[in-house]
């Protein structure tokens, strides 16, 4: 038999591979959508990769608990330059994506 010990932290390591699991999707579609938004615009993706900057829970448009992340990446125009991008998702929704143009990476 399976004590309540044991049980607590199967509860617990199957919670924390859940999380993680739904976060690498979230990591993967914040990606593509970055990719899509500097082909669109035609600028070049650098690094091939995105960072969250900001995670926090919030109210989906069904009243639901979500979590909101906030995916950064950088793009260039002309090879020469850095630029810096973002990529909103709640949940795995696309909430916004933002190419910001008015000042330059340092």
């Amino acid at each position: 038999m399976i004590s309540l010990k044991s049980l607590i932290v199967l509860i617990l390591l199957t919670l924390i591979g859940w999380v993680w699991w739904r976060h690498n999707r979230a990591r993967e579609q914040a990606l593509r959508i970055a990719k899509e938004a500097c082909v669109s615009a035609g600028v070049q993706m650098l690094d091939q990769s995105v960072s969250l900057v900001r995670i926090r829970p919030r109210r989906g448009m069904d009243g639901r608990w979500v979590l909101e992340r906030e995916f950064r990446f950088e793009f260039s125009r002309t090879g020469a330059d850095r630029w810096s991008g973002s990529v909103r998702l709640m949940g795995l929704r696309l909430m916004g994506v933002n190419l910001n143009l008015v000042r330059p990476v340092e």
